[in-house]
């Protein structure tokens, strides 16, 4: 499993989440980022958060 995959899962399930607002999106995106933190070899979930939030900012950087 590499990087970008998990970071379309947490994408997909924050969507699906705000959304549709079922309790399971919100679930599946905590254990997606607990992925992305074992991925990454974080100590802290914080630090997985702020990756993730990184990586939206330098995406969107990039598509401008």
């Amino acid at each position: 499993m590499d990087e970008n995959f998990i970071i379309n899962m947490l994408v997909l399930n924050a969507f699906n989440y705000h959304k549709f607002g079922d309790e399971q999106y919100k679930e599946a995106y905590t254990n997606w980022m607990y992925k992305l933190q074992q991925h990454k070899n974080f100590s802290t979930l914080e630090e997985a958060c702020n990756y993730y939030l990184a990586k939206g900012e330098e995406d969107e950087k990039l598509s401008a």
